[in-house]
């Protein structure tokens, strides 16, 4: 059942912003089946252009994974792709680069928090890539393989009008 769903290329987004990186997914073959996202702006949007997709607006903190996984109808391993880019401010070059010293840096643990209680086939993580040069990176690079996941760091990217680029983690 759960290689079933799967092969139906379920994702789920967490720290979700306006969706950008849902639009990507979605483009890629997947289909995103729930967004969550904090911020009541970004919860909006998602809303505005959610064509069936759950919108959750809340800290995703708050979420119990095993309760996540029966809200969207998902078992373990049922889930093709978790994606998501939790805060970067602590770890930019135009914040104030606190890494796990910031509150927020250490919201990136949701992410393994979910895969570990899901059983995603793939993780895909944004991140600035400053992000590395933070203990937290050292951290995360060990729990794809506790998960029995590959885990490749890289396909930096220049977007937008950011003077920083983009580092995204995959864990194939």
């Amino acid at each position: 059942m759960a290689n079933a769903l799967a092969a139906k290329n379920l994702a789920l987004s967490l720290f979700s912003g306006a969706g950008g990186m849902d639009i990507g997914v979605d483009s890629a073959g997947f289909r995103t089946i729930c967004a969550v996202e904090l911020d009541p702006h970004g919860a909006e949007t998602l809303r505005r252009n959610a064509s069936g997709k759950r919108v959750l607006q809340v800290d995703v903190r708050s979420l119990d994974t095993e309760q996540a996984g029966e809200l969207l109808r998902i078992p373990a391993g049922g889930l093709a792709l978790l994606h998501g880019g939790s805060p970067c401010q602590p770890f930019s070059q135009i914040g104030k680069r606190e890494g796990i010293n910031d509150p927020r840096g250490l919201l990136a643990f949701e992410i393994v928090r979910f895969a570990s209680a899901l059983r995603p086939i793939a993780i895909i993580m944004e991140q600035v890539s400053r992000f590395l040069n933070h203990e937290l990176a050292d951290i995360l690079s060990d729990e794809p393989s506790r998960l029995g996941k590959a885990w490749e760091m890289g396909c930096s990217q220049q977007r937008g009008s950011q003077s920083e680029p983009i580092l995204s983690l995959r864990a194939p």
